[in-house]
């Protein structure tokens, strides 16, 4: 899914805050689906995954569950920009 932060952010600033929940719930939905192999969804177990220095590179790691209570939990009511710092970190 490609979406324009252009025109998320201008939904965003004219959505009343249950409309703000829902399409945050529709996106965080559509990429859970789009990540077939699960690399996003869950947090990174480092040392099972062989990837001892994660926690060392990776300083806030943030996963697209935790996206997901964080979108229940109404974690993004106000704020757009710190929803899409945080799909971006856990991107990156």
């Amino acid at each position: 899914m490609i979406v324009d932060q252009e025109l998320f952010v201008a939904y965003w600033k004219y959505l009343p805050d249950f409309h703000r929940k829902q399409l945050l719930t529709i996106f965080i939905n559509d990429i859970w689906i789009e990540d077939v192999k699960s690399l996003f969804r869950n947090s990174v177990n480092s040392e099972q995954n062989g990837f001892e220095d994660y926690y060392q590179r990776i300083e806030n790691p943030i996963c697209l569950r935790q996206i997901r209570k964080k979108i229940e939990k109404d974690g993004y009511k106000d704020d757009y920009e710190l929803f899409i710092a945080d799909m971006t970190l856990c991107f990156q």
